[in-house]
């Protein structure tokens, strides 16, 4: 155990996030803590978690979009490939 140290910690049960069902926050050494910011810590943290969320959705969309992209760039290299060909035939 360790003796002298105070944690201020902000504690989030239910987050309604689909990837959190609980959240600590630690708060530094140095941030003054008055009760009239207690709102305050607590918006900021669900702001986090919501943000946290958002990105991980995010995220999960693009890898759908991939097979898309290298779908469009071998139908594209074949069109090249198909015009280039006719052009040196005809010359």
């Amino acid at each position: 155990m360790i003796k002298g140290c105070k944690k201020r910690m902000i504690f989030i049960k239910d987050t309604k996030s689909d990837y959190f069902d609980e959240a600590y926050f630690v708060l530094k050494g140095d941030v003054e803590y008055k009760d009239s910011y207690e709102s305050d810590f607590v918006m900021a943290a669900t702001k986090i978690i919501n943000d946290i969320d958002g990105l991980k959705k995010q995220k999960s969309k693009r890898k759908r979009k991939f097979p898309r992209l290298i779908l469009g760039m071998l139908i594209g290299a074949s069109i090249s490939s198909a015009i280039f060909a006719i052009i040196s035939i005809f010359s």
